[in-house]
C-alpha cells in the first residue's frame, strides 16, 4: 500500500539506520548541531528516498544489490561523491542491480546528456 513519511533527526546513526534497504555509516564532518530530514515515499514498485543535512559528512554505504540505485544533487551547491566520483548539480548517477554496472550522465553545454 502507498505510503509517506518525514523524520527530522538530531542523532546521526539513528538517522543513516532509518535509511531503507541500505547499510550506511558515517560522520559528521562539520561543527555544529547535527540535523537531517528523512522523506520517504513508498508506491507498489518504487520507493523514493530524499534526505537534507545540515552538517558535512563522510558516508560509507551499501545499497541492497537487488535494487535500482539514481541518486542526483537537488542543489548548486552540493557536494555530492558517490563511488568516489564528484557530483555536479545536473549529474545522474544509476546503479544497475545485476552486476551493479554503474552509469553516469553529464550535461554538456548544449544541454543534451553525455554517458
Amino acid at each position: 500500500m502507498p505510503s509517506s513519511t518525514v523524520r527530522t533527526f538530531t542523532d546521526p546513526d539513528a538517522y543513516h539506520a532509518a535509511i531503507r534497504h541500505t547499510h550506511a555509516e558515517g560522520i559528521v564532518t562539520g561543527r555544529g548541531q547535527f540535523r537531517a530530514e528523512l522523506t520517504l515515499v513508498r508506491l507498489d514498485r518504487v520507493s523514493l528516498h530524499r534526505s537534507e543535512e545540515a552538517l558535512p559528512r563522510l558516508t560509507y554505504s551499501a545499497v541492497d544489490p537487488a535494487l535500482f540505485l539514481v541518486a542526483f544533487p537537488v542543489h548548486r551547491d552540493q557536494q555530492l561523491y558517490l563511488g568516489g566520483l564528484e557530483m555536479a548539480h545536473g549529474d545522474i548517477f544509476a546503479s544497475a542491480p545485476a552486476r551493479r554496472r554503474t552509469i553516469g550522465w553529464r550535461p554538456v553545454a548544449d544541454g543534451a546528456p553525455s554517458s
